[in-house]
């Protein structure tokens, strides 16, 4: 994960002058990292020109911020907190990203929603019709219907991640 660093003064006279700048856990590395960029300088104002493999990352976004994405990647996997980020609506809701961590709403990723349907689903169907007639179930469908009480799919990077909002 990276940001740009831009110096805003430059960019309001028409210039680009910044680096990029890998995005840690810690704030004062990320600072350091920028004073450097400018040669030794913080400016006095700088803002974040583009990103990498952040979800919902804008020029205005804190070093805090991002350090906090940061942890939450190392914790819990750069796609999950990109997914679970972006529908929680955006970084500013890091907080509720990481409260929904800890209380278990993440469920993984799979491959569709029948996928989903049938790890979920395959034992108890089977277990009530039999395992030859369970194949004709509508695992995608009953899947899909489990979206009206809380579970979310959201797709990021070709990554079907399931989210569980029911409870």
């Amino acid at each position: 994960m990276r940001i740009f660093a831009q110096d805003l003064e430059a960019y309001n006279a028409g210039r680009i002058v910044g680096a990029w700048i890998d995005v840690e856990d810690c704030i004062d590395a990320m600072n350091a990292a920028i004073t450097a960029a400018f040669g030794g300088m913080m400016p006095d104002e700088w803002i974040i020109g583009d990103s990498e493999d952040i979800e919902a990352c804008d020029e205005c976004t804190s070093l805090e911020t991002l350090a906090r994405y940061c942890s939450l990647c190392d914790e819990h996997g750069a796609g999950a907190v990109a997914a679970m980020v972006s529908y929680c609506g955006g970084l500013g809701q890091l907080e509720y990203c990481q409260q929904s961590f800890e209380e278990g709403r993440y469920s993984g990723v799979c491959g569709s929603k029948k996928d989903w349907g049938m790890d979920e689903k395959w034992d108890e169907i089977a277990a009530a019709i039999g395992s030859e007639l369970a194949y004709f179930f509508d695992f995608e469908r009953w899947a899909e219907e489990q979206e009206t009480s809380g579970v979310r799919f959201v797709r990021h990077e070709g990554e079907l991640h399931v989210l569980d909002f029911s409870w």
